[in-house]
């Protein structure tokens, strides 16, 4: 009789996307497997999978991958205490006892990043979309994740200075009911989701000392409303930091696309492909327009542009200045006077 195959065993004929060979490490999840291999996965490649295959199994996977592109990853819950301390006037202390508002954060696990604000020192953080949220017991894990790391000092890339603060605001979270994917474990009074239209929310004007928005501005058809909408909602030398993704959306489902193919397309239709194709560096003058002062500005992503690009674009952005062009993704960090 043959001998069996060890367990694991297999994994020395599994070729990861690198073309290295995943080593033999005993038996093994598939969960675990899946999520190594996802790892090697681009942004585009891994939403195409989640929604084409996978399904509720992608999203399982993306709790096991510390892929940032991840939406349920430890990292991905770091995002936005990341990108406020880019701001050049945060400082640690401004977060305590801070009110905080995520303008557009999409049903895919929005509690996650501003459960690591609350960490922070916020007394209340609020996200807000039309979508439902997509999945409340994975977003319960993944914020379950997130406290897991901090207890672990783990991947949050906090300073130990700060850890210590962070670690005792888990109080009031039920740790348990959260691994358990229990929406419950979630304290209420300091972390909430909003299924509302945000210009028809019921907010208090000038509640928020921070506000934010991650590649949100660029689906909405009249982004000054939106822009006049948050002026009204912030306090007094409130932060905001907003990312705008300048690029056609669709290359996410179809990367073969340049990132500018939207800007060829005549019509009089306010979004195309989901977005308004307002290019980044135009939102300045908007922000200003409506109380809010610059303090930096941060082209993230840019793409280079040729005349026999640009000879295709429809017009206005055919006689746009290339620079204006090619800032792809946009950072602003603003405050309110």
């Amino acid at each position: 009789m043959a001998d069996q195959p060890k367990p694991g065993s297999l994994l020395t004929n599994i070729q990861a996307t690198n073309g290295e060979e995943l080593s033999d490490e005993g038996s093994i999840s598939i969960a675990n497997l899946l999520a190594r291999y996802l790892q090697h996965k681009t942004c585009e490649d891994l939403y195409a999978k989640q929604k084409e295959v996978f399904g509720h199994l992608g999203a399982l996977i993306d709790l096991k991958s510390q892929n940032p592109l991840n939406r349920y990853s430890v990292q991905r819950s770091s995002v936005l205490l990341h990108l406020l301390k880019r701001h050049p006037d945060f400082e640690w202390n401004a977060l305590q006892g801070a009110r905080c508002l995520d303008v557009g954060c999409g049903g895919l696990n929005p509690l996650g990043p501003l459960s690591a604000l609350v960490c922070a020192g916020a007394i209340e953080c609020v996200g807000i979309d039309q979508d439902e949220l997509a999945d409340p017991s994975l977003a319960a894990r993944a914020i379950y994740n997130y406290c897991a790391a901090l207890l672990c000092r783990n991947d949050v890339n906090v300073h130990q200075s700060e850890l210590h603060s962070m670690i005792e605001r888990l109080n009031g979270f039920d740790l348990e009911k959260l691994s358990r994917g229990d929406i419950g474990g979630i304290d209420h009074s300091r972390l909430s989701y909003k299924t509302e239209d945000f210009l028809f929310a019921e907010l208090e004007q000038s509640n928020f000392d921070f506000l934010m928005s991650t590649s949100f501005l660029e689906h909405v058809a009249d982004p000054e409303v939106i822009i006049e909408r948050m002026s009204w909602l912030s306090a007094p030398g409130a932060f905001s930091v907003h990312v705008i993704d300048g690029c056609d959306h669709r290359v996410y489902g179809e990367p073969d696309l340049h990132p500018l193919e939207f800007l060829k397309t005549e019509t009089n239709e306010s979004l195309v492909g989901g977005c308004n194709r307002m290019r980044p560096l135009a939102y300045r003058k908007l922000f200003e327009k409506h109380g809010f002062e610059v303090r930096s500005v941060s082209i993230d992503r840019h793409v280079s542009v040729d005349s026999a690009l640009v000879e295709q674009f429809s017009e206005p952005y055919r006689d746009m200045e290339w620079p204006d062009l090619e800032a792809l993704v946009v950072v602003y960090f603003l405050r309110k006077p």
